[in-house]
C-alpha cells in the first residue's frame, strides 16, 4: 500500500513537471519568434535620423498568410515631417486574430514620435492613426512598434500581428 502511494506521488510529479515545460515551451512561442536570437529592445534614446527612410518586412513576417496570391510586400515609409506611411500592410479582416483568421493588406498613413514605454523604459515608435481608425486597425487609435537592437547595432522595428500565441508578428528592416 505504501508502495502505491510512492509510486502514485512521483507520477503525479512527472506529470505535473511535464504539463509545466509544456506550457513555457509553448506558449508566447518561447523559441524563434524573432528568428534573431541577438535581438534587444533598445532602452538609451534613439536619434530621430536613424528611423527616417523605407523599411520592409522580413519573410518571417508572412508565414502566416494563407492563400495570398500577391506578390506585395509590406513597406513602412518614415518621413522626417512626422508622417508614417504603411503599403500593403496586413491585418485580420474581422478586427480579431485567431488561427483561422482571414487577412487582409491595406494602405494608410499616420503621425509618428519616440516615446519611452513607461512599464519597461524601453524606447517605442508611437503610430496614431490619420484615417478613420475602424478601417485600418479596428477600434484602435494608434500602437507601438517596438524598436529593437541587433548585434551589430542596426536596428529594426517590431509589432505583433495578433495574438502573441500565435507567433504572428512583423519585423521590420530598414532598407540601404
Amino acid at each position: 500500500m505504501e508502495l502505491d502511494r510512492n509510486l502514485l506521488i512521483i507520477m503525479l510529479r512527472k506529470f505535473i513537471y511535464f504539463i509545466i515545460l509544456n506550457s513555457s515551451l509553448s506558449s508566447c512561442n518561447f523559441f524563434g519568434v524573432l528568428d534573431e536570437h541577438t535581438m534587444e529592445a533598445v532602452t538609451h534614446p534613439i536619434e530621430k535620423q536613424k528611423l527616417i527612410g523605407k523599411w520592409k518586412a522580413d519573410s518571417h513576417s508572412y508565414t502566416f498568410l494563407k492563400n495570398d496570391k500577391t506578390d506585395k510586400k509590406m513597406e513602412v515609409e518614415i518621413y522626417e515631417s512626422g508622417k508614417i506611411l504603411f503599403k500593403n500592410f496586413i491585418f485580420p479582416k474581422n478586427c480579431y486574430a485567431n488561427k483561422d483568421s482571414v487577412y487582409t493588406k491595406k494602405d494608410f498613413s499616420g503621425i509618428w514620435k519616440i516615446k519611452q514605454n513607461r512599464f519597461n523604459n524601453n524606447f517605442i515608435l508611437n503610430v496614431t492613426f490619420n484615417n478613420d481608425p475602424k478601417t485600418v486597425f479596428c477600434s484602435n487609435l494608434s500602437f507601438d512598434l517596438m524598436v529593437l537592437k541587433k548585434e551589430n547595432n542596426k536596428i529594426a522595428l517590431f509589432l505583433w500581428a495578433d495574438d502573441p500565441d500565435l507567433g504572428h508578428r512583423f519585423l521590420f528592416k530598414k532598407m540601404e
